[in-house]
């Protein structure tokens, strides 16, 4: 095997989840760039002596970063653009929740992922 070969057989993993009221929204899982920017932001978020989160709006902005990155067409072409997340800022917070929880969980992100395996029955 060469890096070419490597490379062309490592390819994202995509899914779709359907909302209420809006449809099939189709995504795919971070790069692992994205992630370790992601992971990154969080990190920010929380005080880690009190154990508490410092801001909603941190919060509500690593949803809108997750959804951005990673929402595609039906062909996994991006959906949106970065200038974009304005745009989604007065959607229904569950709308939010919904695809960002789904984009984390694809990404071995998401609550369930957190949990130990032998939790899941696994």
């Amino acid at each position: 095997m060469n890096k070419q070969a490597f490379l062309s057989a490592l390819t994202l993993k995509r899914d779709s989840v359907e909302v209420d009221g809006i449809g099939t929204v189709h995504f795919r899982e971070f790069t692992a760039r994205e992630a370790a920017i992601f992971e990154a932001m969080a990190a920010d978020t929380v005080d880690t002596v009190n154990r508490t989160v410092k801001s909603g709006e941190q919060l509500f902005e690593l949803s809108l970063y997750t959804i951005v990155t990673c929402m595609t067409d039906e062909e996994g072409h991006q959906f949106w653009e970065a200038d974009d997340k304005a745009l989604l800022q007065d959607i229904p917070k569950s709308v939010i929740e919904q695809i960002a929880d789904a984009i984390l969980e694809l990404s071995g992100m998401g609550k369930k992922s957190a949990q130990p395996k032998t939790a899941r029955g696994k």
